[in-house]
């Protein structure tokens, strides 16, 4: 039986930690639904021709997090799409807010250790943990992040932590 959503204006902003999966799940669904899929980050790249981690390194943290909030209110967002979010851009600049407004928010909220096993290998393309020399460090790291981050997080509209989601689970939270 095919998945089936109501896509009356509906928009879709995917928020949590780095590895969380927004990226993944936003293309699977993007795919299924036939929702046009964004990705803040890649959008930010392309507006300023570098990667996400040439921008911390050539204009530091705050100068990215500006870049997101500029995205968040300056960006023609379609009527329906699902945007994976850079995993710290609910927290800064009231953009959590803002994202509650463009419409609905989806935490993606998988145990540390998912994070870590997730993260390992590409941890040199990610800026906030790039550091970390020993899955320990990653962990601890990860979790410092995640501390800070969390209460931003649980605003959002629905909170999903189960690691074994599979496409058919989210029928029903897009419905919602």
């Amino acid at each position: 039986m095919a998945l089936q959503i109501n896509l009356i204006s509906k928009r879709y902003f995917l928020v949590g930690m780095m590895g969380s999966g927004k990226s993944y799940w936003a293309e699977l669904i993007s795919r299924e639904f036939g929702i046009p899929v964004l990705d803040t980050d890649q959008l930010i790249a392309g507006s300023y021709n570098q990667t996400i981690a040439g921008i911390f390194e050539k204009e530091g943290a705050a100068q990215f997090r500006t870049y997101e909030k500029d995205l968040l209110e300056n960006y023609e967002w379609p009527f329906t799409a699902i945007v994976a979010t850079g995993g710290g851009l609910p927290c800064y600049h009231g953009n959590m807010e803002t994202l509650l407004q463009l419409g609905k928010v989806i935490f993606l909220d998988p145990p540390i250790e998912i994070l870590v096993v997730r993260l390992w290998e590409e941890k040199a393309k990610r800026p906030m943990v790039s550091a970390c020399n020993t899955r320990a460090e990653l962990q601890e790291r990860i979790g410092e992040l995640l501390e800070q981050r969390r209460p931003f997080y649980q605003k959002a509209n629905i909170r999903l932590s189960n690691p074994n989601l599979e496409l058919s689970d989210w029928e029903s939270f897009l419905n919602a």
